[in-house]
């Protein structure tokens, strides 16, 4: 089930990641390399610092979207396997019970509350791709 997650929402990080390659100036890269560090070290000083909010964008982005799968869990695994969204569409048959309601309302506060803090912590327009400020 992992598996089959990890590779449907595979197509998030990536673009996430390509879009934080991008706002990396090879400026910077190259004066650290003038100054005398190496590949690695150029890496680590200018690179990883710099695509660090991309990497945790697009962590909580699969992370919600997994949490909240329901298609590929049942899909793969049916029955067998009890996740949380399976349990609460497993148990709709069965009527309405209170603990569906508090599934759902939790899962809809965590994601808010991971993409608020995305929000708060990062340049959401940054992350979202915006290259240049809008003009006027």
């Amino acid at each position: 089930m992992v598996l089959s997650h990890s590779v449907i929402l595979v197509g998030i990080p990536v673009a996430m990641l390509s879009v934080g390659f991008q706002f990396i100036e090879r400026a910077l890269i190259e004066a650290a390399q003038t100054m005398g560090a190496g590949d690695t070290e150029a890496f680590r000083m200018v690179v990883r610092p710099a695509m660090i909010p991309y990497i945790l964008c697009a962590l909580v982005y699969v992370f919600v979207l997994s949490l909240n799968e329901y298609l590929i869990a049942y899909m793969v695994a049916g029955f067998s396997v009890q996740t949380l969204p399976i349990r609460i569409f497993s148990s709709l048959k069965s009527g309405y019970e209170p603990t569906m309601c508090v599934g759902a309302v939790i899962f809809m506060a965590l994601g808010f509350a991971a993409f608020s803090l995305l929000a708060a912590i990062g340049d959401l327009a940054k992350l979202m791709g915006r290259h240049r400020p809008l003009e006027a």
